[in-house]
């Protein structure tokens, strides 16, 4: 009986052994083999894949020139304008050619009071006013695209722009809101050249093979325009509600803009 249980002892010993050698502990299961990490041959493929889709946020600038930065002054209004934008497009690399179009607003002066009637209710009256300019651009670019890193552009604009001259009156009696807006919304024609860089900042890489790319961007436009009347909102002094919106003609509008944001391409 005793070299039969010595026998039992010696056999689970020499398994016990046999399994450790072999990597595999007793009652665990053999652990998932670890993924294979792409090597740098296989990245710089993967980083070198051409992305077609591309849209941008930018912070921009407009700097009015010749007749329109005159009509500003006379106006009494800001000649430069700031504000930001959107844009989308579609790159056809490997062939240097992008189009797309966007769209941006920039702010040229603002001004608001409060006041209150003299009435049953006590009636608060808010007064604003606002001038913008909003900016609908499309655009054709020339864009090579240097080993991946560098996408030096210039590129041919055309579009509109509407000029926004706003005032807007609330009153509000005990919970009601009365809103009044008066404005004018004058459009004109725009067509101009641009150049600019982009330098690429980051590459995504989802494995397998998905990239992803951002960038900087870095633009200047010159911009010519149709005749049109250029717009401004302004209050009254004192506790009056009174406004007016006057209005100077301009032959033909001239604007540089400057922008610099991301470009994000998929």
């Amino acid at each position: 009986m005793r070299s039969f249980f010595s026998t039992i002892v010696l056999l689970l010993c020499a398994y016990s052994l046999h399994a450790q050698i072999a990597g595999e502990p007793m009652g665990q299961p053999a652990p998932d083999p670890a993924m294979k990490m792409p090597d740098d041959e296989t990245i710089r493929i993967i980083k070198q894949q051409a992305l077609h889709g591309q849209w941008n946020f930018f912070y921009q600038q407009a700097v009015s020139q010749g007749e329109l930065r005159e009509a500003f002054r006379k106006l009494e209004a800001p000649e430069t304008g700031y504000g930001f934008g959107v844009e989308g497009g579609y790159y056809f690399d490997p062939i240097p050619l992008a189009i797309g179009g966007e769209l941006g607003v920039y702010f040229n002066g603002e001004d608001g009071k409060a006041l209150r009637a003299n009435d049953f209710c006590n009636t608060r009256i808010n007064v604003s006013a606002s001038n913008m300019q909003i900016p609908i651009l499309l655009h054709v670019r020339f864009q090579p695209n240097i080993e991946s890193w560098l996408f030096p552009y210039v590129e041919g604009v055309s579009g509109l722009t509407i000029y926004s001259s706003t005032v807007t009156t609330e009153e509000i009696c005990r919970g009601d809101t009365i809103v009044d807006r008066v404005g004018r919304l004058p459009v004109v024609w725009n067509y101009g050249l641009g150049a600019g860089l982009a330098i690429k900042i980051a590459d995504m890489i989802t494995l397998p093979n998905e990239l992803r790319r951002t960038l900087i961007d870095i633009r200047f436009r010159y911009l010519w325009g149709t005749s049109t009347g250029i717009p401004n909102a302004v209050l009254d002094g004192g506790n009056g509600r009174g406004f007016s919106i006057i209005e100077e003609p301009v032959e033909s509008p001239r604007v540089v803009t400057f922008r610099v944001g991301f470009i994000f391409q998929f």
